[in-house]
């Protein structure tokens, strides 16, 4: 006697559906946690000019999924970097680039290295709850890694 199942593609729509809504959550919690990482780095970056703090960036810009010629929709990369290629006004009237510095600053400024902070970072710092100086993206990220892969796990295990 021969089996008869009805609903199979119901199901099967009903489950790329379910597929495609939490893939939808996980990548709008990547992209907002990148944004409060920016934001946090931003924060606990040196001053000098507050050139490098403008610098901190999320890319994309936008949360706008792109298609490819199939209309698929394509991966989703979520990046926070410095833009090393914002360009610094200087009083010579040569400008310069944020990436001038922002690698010198990030790896030797304390605390990840041993020059001190400034005397504009020193008087930030007195108002940051946060530790001012080098390493800033990698403290940021690590102080909200915990939040975004347990976010992004509910994201994608609500539905189930």
């Amino acid at each position: 006697m021969p089996a008869q199942i009805i609903g199979a593609l119901d199901v099967e729509r009903m489950l790329l559906s379910v597929d495609m809504r939490a893939k939808k959550r996980a990548v709008r919690r990547i992209y907002d946690e990148a944004q409060k990482i920016a934001e946090i780095a931003s924060q606990m970056a040196p001053r000098d000019e507050g050139y490098l703090e403008k610098a901190i960036k999320v890319s994309p810009a936008s949360l706008e999924r792109a298609r490819d010629e199939l209309g698929r929709f394509t991966r989703t990369d979520v990046f926070v970097y410095v833009d090393e290629d914002m360009v610094v006004p200087t009083p010579s009237g040569k400008p310069k680039r944020v990436g001038d510095y922002a690698y010198m600053v990030h790896e030797w400024v304390t605390p990840y290295g041993m020059k001190n902070l400034g005397p504009l970072s020193v008087l930030k710092q007195m108002n940051s709850p946060y530790v001012v100086g080098g390493g800033f993206l990698e403290r940021a990220a690590d102080m909200r890694v915990d939040e975004l892969v347990a976010g992004v796990a509910d994201d994608l295990s609500e539905e189930f």
